[in-house]
């Protein structure tokens, strides 16, 4: 756990050095009120992390403050099948991870699927899924999510940060 919560810093620091002039120690304090539970939000459902959290993963969708609309985020639209079984994404080109990895649709399905796998134990974002069944790729850059019922929450669900998108290769 201590190894997650350092490496979560370390990345934080990458993130943040070209944010400006780098702290005068040369390192962040980020004070919470708990201690975490880890730092993996597929599998963690710390609300202490999830500011932190948000500064390292994307989500499929975001939804803006103002208006209360989901907007793009990994995804540039998406479509809901009129039964509500189906939501369809077509997700962003040329996104890479931090450690060159290329966002795509086998990507958005390897993270459903481990949120999903009784393996992972996922405290929360298994939960947020609903009734999900699958996920489909029908090319390099759409996915669709299969659901067995339909799930009003689910667009909300992927602007949290517990399901925000992995390099496969990090994970």
């Amino acid at each position: 756990m201590v190894k997650r919560f350092l490496l979560l810093l370390v990345l934080l620091v990458a993130l943040l050095a070209g944010c400006g002039a780098p702290p005068p120690s040369g390192r962040i304090v980020y004070g919470l009120t708990l201690a975490p539970t880890g730092i993996d939000p597929h599998v963690n459902a710390s609300s202490e992390l999830g500011i932190p959290l948000t500064s390292v993963y994307d989500t499929l969708v975001y939804r803006d403050p103002e208006t209360g609309d989901f907007v793009p985020g990994l995804a540039e639209r998406w479509e809901i099948s009129g039964d509500g079984l189906v939501y369809t994404f077509h997700l962003r080109q040329g996104v890479t991870f931090h450690d060159g990895t290329s966002f795509g649709a086998d990507v958005v399905r390897f993270n459903l699927e481990r949120i999903t796998s009784p393996d992972v134990a996922s405290q929360k974002a298994r939960f947020m899924l609903g009734p999900y069944e699958r996920t489909e790729v029908t090319d390099e850059y759409t996915v669709r999510v299969h659901l067995s019922e339909p799930f009003a929450p689910l667009l909300d669900a992927f602007s949290q940060v517990y399901l925000g998108m992995a390099s496969p290769a990090a994970v």
